[in-house]
């Protein structure tokens, strides 16, 4: 049956971006449906210059992806061609565009311009041959052309340019009349310059004092700033937050090592209407000022705590008060009774929760976990990673009740066994089927004098396990309900140093149509047995990292090899038995490898390595 191509663009957007490649391999027509607009909305294409070749340009036109990021551009001539090439290419749909970190400068820019008119997200962090003369917009004619082809930006990006000044920052701002989010991460704001004797605008440094004036001049639209990795104080945030009719909706303050509560108290009161704050890394930060934010921006869909190491479980029950949170991220909390982290979770207030990264958080523990399962059903995204306190019983939770999710990382959780991801619990084995006790070898035994009084404790999980048969537990895994296979939308799985899995859930769990990264690193017990079922049932695996699993052999990697020929990146390091066999097999099937990590291999060597890079276009990182 021929179908137009409209109909095959439609039904190609019920597919993931992986299997739209492979289907747009499959004939011409289907190729033309795959370059429908439509599917390249959230795509980015990155080049790397000064390596020029008219050759890759000729079939750009047909391909209207929307955001495009340029890297490795120098002062050259090839390079000054290929950028304003592309940018012509794409100019008709381009929204986003990214020269991070690039060597572009002043006519460069200037020269590509005229093909932004439509470009909304614009940036320039770390451009710093761009920012180096301080003469960009300089002139009336550069005003001139910059404010007609800047008029649609709204995001600008200046993130890390060491020669932002006061005079450049304002004449970048005025041609970009429509702005509404401005990043100066990283950037040298000096927050205590004052220069009352001069005025003119500085040419040699940036300032907290200008930065306030032009935010005043744009407080109608700007709802967006990011001061990350600044050296931002308490009262420059009491006086950010009194800029007269701004209302920010975006805040971040990333590593802003000398923000403390007081600061942020303050100007969470004036500025309510937030609806992402993001302090990771801000280390002064504690309960005072959680309990602050959880009573004063009832807004918030997104916080972010990541390495605020003084916040306990104590402030986290105000969580509830936060009734439109989507995405919570903490990690690194360790103080606390966890009663109050359930507290803030289990009157399921937070309805609207679909992403939760709590990793190091020694407060998580299977009752929490318990918990978040049954009243947050709808979570999408879930990291416990490093949290030690989380058994078999947690993950039973989680497979039962969140069928939603696609990210789940649970790195380091070392107390994870088979018989959690079978599904399989301890009470399955209490009884023989006739109401029979457990047998000796499965009970505590306690001696009569002592067993009241705690000098001996009941055996470990692993000395309760060790008696059981695989028959036993495969028998056990038919009869349960629910198992790792339940949460079958999975995109993202992470089990690394998972050290007690072994091939009984490699062969019998890990079977995921949608799965695109996978992490079983440092899973001991994994052998070539195992490793065969995960290439097999996992065909849309585009990341694998399976390094330091010492009993994987050339036999191991042939199956990933042939069986994933989407792989992306590859991360076998320290695979003592490994040869050179691998890389000729990975260099005749996997031709769109762009990373691997073959560092600590004994037996690959710097030649084999060396071929792999000639046969393989695609690769560009090799770690060895």
């Amino acid at each position: 049956m021929n179908l137009p191509t409209e109909i095959l663009s439609y039904i190609f957007e019920f597919l993931n971006f992986g299997d739209r490649q492979e289907a747009a391999l499959v004939c011409k027509r289907w190729h033309d449906a795959s370059l429908h607009p439509g599917l390249h909305k959230n795509v980015s294409i990155l080049y790397e210059t000064p390596v020029y070749s008219e050759t890759p340009l000729k079939n750009l036109p047909r391909r209207r992806t929307p955001h495009l990021a340029l890297s490795q551009v120098d002062c050259s001539n090839n390079s000054k061609k290929f950028l304003l090439d592309v940018c012509m290419y794409f100019s008709e749909g381009l929204q986003s565009l990214s020269l991070k970190g690039s060597g572009v400068t002043e006519s460069m820019f200037m020269g590509m311009l005229v093909y932004c008119a439509n470009v909304t997200h614009l940036d320039l962090s770390a451009c710093n041959s761009l920012c180096m003369s301080g003469k960009l917009f300089e002139t009336n004619d550069g005003i001139n052309l910059g404010q007609a082809s800047l008029n649609n930006v709204q995001h600008l990006y200046l993130n890390l340019n060491r020669y932002l000044s006061d005079a450049l920052l304002s004449r970048i701002v005025s041609c970009v009349p429509n702005i509404r989010g401005l990043s100066l991460a990283a950037c040298n704001i000096l927050f205590n310059y004052n220069d009352s004797h001069s005025k003119n605008l500085s040419v040699t440094v940036l300032s907290f004092k200008n930065l306030l004036n032009l935010l005043t001049v744009n407080t109608s639209l700007l709802v967006m700033l990011d001061l990350s990795r600044t050296n931002i104080t308490n009262s420059a945030l009491g006086a950010l937050a009194s800029v007269p009719g701004l209302r920010l909706q975006t805040f971040v303050l990333q590593n802003c090592r000398q923000v403390g509560n007081s600061g942020v108290i303050d100007f969470v009161k004036v500025q309510d209407n937030l609806h992402h704050l993001d302090l990771g890394g801000c280390h002064l930060i504690g309960d005072p000022c959680v309990t602050a934010l959880c009573s004063s921006t009832v807004q918030l869909y997104s916080l972010k705590l990541k390495k605020c190491r003084l916040i306990s479980a104590v402030s986290l029950e105000n969580l509830s008060s936060l009734p439109k949170l989507k995405h919570f991220e903490i990690s690194e909390c360790y103080q606390g009774d966890p009663k109050w982290l359930i507290k803030g979770f289990e009157m399921g207030t937070l309805g609207n929760l679909t992403s939760l990264h709590m990793p190091s958080c020694t407060i998580v523990t299977d009752a929490f976990v318990c918990c978040l399962a049954e009243h947050y059903p709808q979570l999408e995204e879930l990291d416990l990673s490093s949290c030690i306190l989380l058994t078999d019983t947690g993950f039973l939770a989680i497979s039962k009740h969140l069928h939603q999710l696609t990210l789940l990382r649970l790195a380091w959780c070392q107390e994870l066994t088979d018989l959690g991801l079978l599904g399989v619990t301890l009470q399955s084995f209490d009884n023989d089927g006739n109401g029979n006790k457990p047998s000796d070898a499965l009970t505590s035994g306690f001696t009569h004098s002592h067993s009241n009084i705690g000098f001996f404790k009941g055996p470990s999980f692993d000395s309760k396990t060790k008696y059981l048969t695989e028959t036993e537990i495969l028998s056990k895994a038919n009869e349960a309900n629910a198992n790792l296979l339940s949460l079958k939308k999975l995109n993202v799985l992470d089990l690394t140093a998972c050290k007690s899995i072994t091939d009984l859930s490699f062969h019998r769990c890990f079977q995921f149509k949608d799965l695109q990264f996978l992490s079983i690193k440092m899973c001991n017990f994994l052998t070539d047995k195992g490793l065969h079922s995960v290439t097999f049932n996992n065909p849309a695996l585009q990341m694998l990292d399976i390094s330091h699993c010492h009993q994987i052999t050339d036999i191991g990697l042939a199956y990933v090899a042939k069986k994933l020929s989407r792989l992306i990146s590859l991360h076998m390091s320290n695979l003592d038995l490994v040869t050179n066999a691998t890389l000729e097999l990975i260099s005749i099937y996997n031709l769109r490898l762009n990373k691997i990590d073959v560092s600590l291999c004994r037996k690959i060597t710097v030649s084999a390595v060396q071929r792999l890079q000639t046969k393989l276009v695609a690769l560009k990182v090799v770690n060895m």
